[in-house]
C-alpha cells in the first residue's frame, strides 16, 4: 500500500494522515500515576503537578512503591506559538480533507 488513503474508504492502518497525530505546542507536560484506590491516585497527582509547578520544565520524576506508580515527562519544542498555530491548522485541514464524512444522510429504504 502506498500509505495514503484512496478516497478513505475507511480507516487504513499504513496512511500517514489517517494516523498523523497533531502537532506538539511548546511544552508537553505528561504526568502518569497508577495506584490501587482512587484517592490515592489524586493525591500523587496532586504531590506530582505540584512538584513539576515548583522545578519548572527541567523536571522528571519516576516513583514507585506501596500502592502507587508513576512518573513525569516534560516535552519541549522549539516552537513559536504562531508556528504551532500554523502547524495545528494544516494538521486540521488535511484531516477534515480526507475524513470520512457522509456526504448525504442514510435513508430508509
Amino acid at each position: 500500500m502506498s500509505g495514503i488513503c484512496s478516497a478513505h474508504q475507511g480507516h487504513d492502518p499504513e496512511c500517514r494522515l489517517c494516523n498523523a497525530l497533531p502537532p506538539k505546542p511548546t511544552f508537553t507536560v505528561e504526568i502518569t500515576v497508577g495506584g490501587c484506590d482512587w484517592g490515592t491516585v489524586m493525591s500523587r497527582f496532586v504531590e506530582a503537578a505540584n512538584h513539576v509547578q515548583a522545578h519548572g520544565p527541567q523536571c522528571t520524576s519516576v516513583w514507585g512503591g506501596a500502592g502507587t506508580h508513576g512518573h513525569v515527562h516534560i516535552e519541549r519544542r522549539d516552537v513559536t506559538a504562531e508556528t504551532y498555530e500554523a502547524e495545528l491548522s494544516a494538521w486540521w485541514l488535511a484531516k477534515k480533507a480526507t475524513a470520512t464524512i457522509p456526504t448525504e444522510a442514510p435513508t430508509d429504504a
